[in-house]
């Protein structure tokens, strides 16, 4: 077994793996914050090792992909989410309740929370509750990533949505309605009541998903007021 630092470096981002199929070293890892909670599957920072399986279920190891620390230097920005015309449909069925809100990390490499943590009937997402698509889209992985069944969907204008743990009822290339049914809730998960962790991409960042489920306000910039005129006009 590893030190802390080791295992760190052995987790990787699955968006990144299947959706570019670009090379990485094989190997992995699950990383685990410090109150020993593990974190979604794409939380781990990118590091040495990674390894995974095939999309179709088969036993042969695919590398994943190695992200130099030099590509997070470069200029870091938080794209501009524009809402899709149709927002988004909630993954569970209602009521829904968020254990947990997207936190932006300062950097792609520093610690955050890349997503929604979400679950059904305002308590838990139970073992076996159906999984609906967000939004119409074709699906580009659905497998197993570390120890957790993931599904994600690319949505139009390089939008791309992930749901875990998910046990998918659909294969990567199928297209998807929006609000069908694509899978159901799978054991595990990182939270410590059951949850599905929603995760969202615009152009391969992390956004928040309130941003399309129609949760968040659009900033407003607002006229600075003039000096003050006689009789109270400005």
């Amino acid at each position: 077994m590893g030190t802390r630092s080791q295992r760190t470096q052995r987790c990787f981002d699955e968006f990144s793996t299947h959706a570019e199929g670009r090379r990485a070293r094989p190997g992995s890892g699950v990383f685990r914050h410090s109150h020993g909670r593990d974190r979604p599957v794409h939380e781990c920072a990118p590091g040495r090792q990674s390894g995974h399986r095939m999309p179709n279920g088969g036993g042969m190891q695919l590398p994943g992909l190695f992200v130099a620390a030099a590509l997070a230097a470069a200029s870091f920005f938080v794209p501009f989410a524009v809402p899709p015309t149709e927002p988004w449909v909630w993954p569970l069925t209602p009521p829904h309740r968020v254990l947990a809100e997207y936190v932006a990390p300062a950097t792609d490499y520093s610690a955050g929370h890349r997503g929604l943590d979400l679950a059904a009937n305002g308590l838990t997402a139970d073992v076996g509750a159906p999984v609906f698509a967000v939004s119409a889209g074709v699906v580009f992985f659905a497998g197993t990533v570390v120890d957790r069944p993931v599904l994600s969907i690319r949505h139009a204008g390089d939008l791309s949505s992930s749901v875990e743990p998910v046990t998918a009822v659909v294969s990567a290339g199928e297209a998807v309605a929006r609000g069908q049914l694509v899978g159901y809730v799978a054991p595990g998960g990182h939270c410590s009541a059951r949850c599905v962790h929603l995760g969202a991409r615009l152009h391969g960042r992390y956004v928040s998903p309130r941003l399309y489920l129609g949760g968040v306000r659009r900033a407003v910039l607002l006229p600075l007021e003039g000096p003050a005129t006689p009789g109270g006009a400005r």
